[in-house]
Parts: C-alpha cells; sequence; structure tokens
C-alpha cells in the first residue's frame, strides 16, 4: 500500500492508495533522450558563410561530363540493363537512314541477325529506286513511271509470297520436330510402362517358382520318411547285431527317435541274490534238469 499526503489542510491527511484506481496517482518524469538543442530550436547561420556559397555557386559552372564512384553490393551481371536509346532530334532538311531502322529495340530485331539485315538491304533499294524514278512532267515520262512501279510491286509481292512460304515451311519444321519430340516421349513412355510390368512378372514368376520349390522339397522329404518307415515295417529285430556293432542305435541312439529303453536296461535288470553266491548258483545248476546242461 502506498500512502498520499495532502497538504492543503493544516493537520494534513493521510489516504491509503489501492485498487482500481492505483495507476492514476504515479507519474513518469519526461527525461529528453540526449537533445541538448530543444527540436523547436534553429540555430541561425551567419551571413558571410551564406554570401561565400552564393558567390561559389555562381562562379563554378556545371561541367558536360564528370566521373562519379558509386559501391554497390551487386554484380554488374546482376544490374545490366537493356540498351537505352536517347531522345534525338531531326534538323530541318536532313533525313538520316537510321531512322528507318528506328522501330527496331533490344531484343526485338537488335541485336541484328541476317533477317534484319536483309530487311534494311531491301529498304536501302526501294530508296534507290524511289529516287531514281522519272518524273511526272509529260505523259511518257509518267507511263514508264507507272510501268517500273507495277513491276517493282510484282516483286515485292513475290518476295512477300516467297517469305510467307519461309515462315510455313519453318512452321511445318516445327509442327513436325512437335510431333516427332511427342511421339519419342510416348514411346518412352510405353518401354518404361512394358519394363515395369516385365520387373514386376518376372518377381512375381521367382516368388511363385520359389514357393514351389519349397513345397517340392517339403512333399520329398515327407516321401522320403515314408519310404523309410515302410523299408523298416517289416524287418525283425535283431538284438545280438545291434549289441556286437558299437555304432548301432543301442550304443548312440537317434534322440528324434524318442527314447530308447535299451539305454536304461540297467534299471529293469533282476539280480537275485541266489546269483550273488557260489553256494547259491551250485544249487541252482543242481535244481536244473540233467538233460539241459548236457547236448545231444
Amino acid at each position: 500500500n502506498y500512502i498520499l499526503k495532502d497538504n492543503s489542510y493544516a493537520g494534513g491527511v493521510e489516504t491509503l492508495v489501492q485498487g482500481t484506481h492505483r495507476h492514476k496517482f504515479f507519474k513518469r518524469p519526461l527525461i529528453p533522450v540526449l537533445q541538448s538543442v530543444p527540436p523547436d530550436v534553429v540555430m541561425s547561420i551567419p551571413e558571410d558563410h551564406i554570401n561565400a556559397a552564393k558567390i561559389s555557386s555562381e562562379e563554378m559552372e556545371e561541367p558536360l561530363s564528370k566521373t562519379v564512384e558509386i559501391q554497390t553490393d551487386y554484380r554488374e551481371s546482376a544490374t545490366q540493363t537493356d540498351p537505352f536509346t536517347p531522345d534525338y532530334v531531326i534538323e530541318r532538311g536532313q533525313t538520316p537512314e537510321v531512322i528507318t531502322i528506328a522501330h527496331l529495340n533490344y531484343g526485338r530485331g537488335l541485336p541484328a541477325s541476317m533477317a534484319e539485315m536483309e530487311l534494311i538491304e531491301q529498304m536501302r533499294e526501294k530508296r534507290a529506286f524511289e529516287n531514281a524514278l522519272p518524273p511526272t512532267s509529260d505523259e511518257a515520262c509518267f507511263t514508264l513511271r507507272r510501268k517500273l512501279m507495277e513491276e517493282q510491286e510484282f516483286r515485292e509481292w513475290g518476295k512477300r509470297e516467297d517469305d510467307i512460304k519461309r515462315l510455313q515451311n519453318e512452321r511445318l519444321n516445327l509442327l513436325q520436330s512437335a510431333l516427332v519430340e511427342r511421339e519419342k516421349e510416348s514411346e518412352d513412355n510405353h518401354s518404361r510402362r512394358i519394363e515395369d510390368i516385365r520387373h514386376k512378372k518376372t518377381e512375381d514368376k521367382e516368388k511363385s517358382i520359389a514357393k514351389i520349390q519349397r513345397k517340392r522339397i517339403k512333399v520329398l522329404r515327407k516321401m522320403f520318411k515314408a519310404r523309410k518307415n515302410l523299408d523298416n515295417k517289416g524287418a525283425k529285430r535283431d538284438i545280438i547285431q545291434e549289441y556286437s556293432n558299437f555304432g548301432s542305435i543301442v550304443y548312440a541312439p537317434i534322440t528324434r527317435d524318442g527314447l530308447s529303453l535299451d539305454k536304461i536296461a540297467s534299471k529293469y535288470e533282476v539280480q537275485p541274490d541266489a546269483l550273488s553266491t557260489y553256494q547259491g548258483v551250485k544249487e541252482l545248476s543242481e535244481s536244473l534238469p540233467k538233460r539241459l546242461l548236457y547236448s545231444k
């Protein structure tokens, strides 16, 4: 809380400033920003400086041309503009030849190519022909002038027809080139599509062949196992041969065939007490019939 003191009263009044109207009791001082001179004050210039500037400007004449150096961040290629043709004034009685090609500008006839050079030569020939025409002073000269003008007009029409044919041939060549390019592009697209289809079909064929091969191997294994079981089904076990051969399944059983009882035969052996002593063995031999002790 802030305390507001009012000294207008004799004893003074103190009020607590708070709430939504608290901002009305603050004031920010106006501090100038590095301005030693007020902005509304304009310094007067000495008169001698003004007179010296007027005299120097009157004595110095502006040169017709001068060199000015500048520095820029752009390259010359980026700042290059189209050639500029300044305004011109033709003196009375003169007709420069360059005026005849004033309609040509940069990008549209300039720089001049062979077509523009031929046009310039035709214009020269036409001016020379007009200057060489006979005057229309009498009927003979007028007839000759009309005849020459008709011949010249026929030549111009023939030249124009040749130009039209040349333009038509150029357009036909461009059209033919565009058609050939389109056909070539279409053939390339068809070739790529056929190649993609062939590649996809080849992959499908290889997958099918691999699947059939796996199935074939599985069936062959089943057939081999069934044939092996069929061959061993009717065979009788030869116990003596198995126990005499240390590489048989009795000594080295196959795990996938399951548990072999012969491997744990000792668990089921019977050891009677009569066979543990000599006296017991003698009693057993005496209890046997004599016919079993002697061979015939």
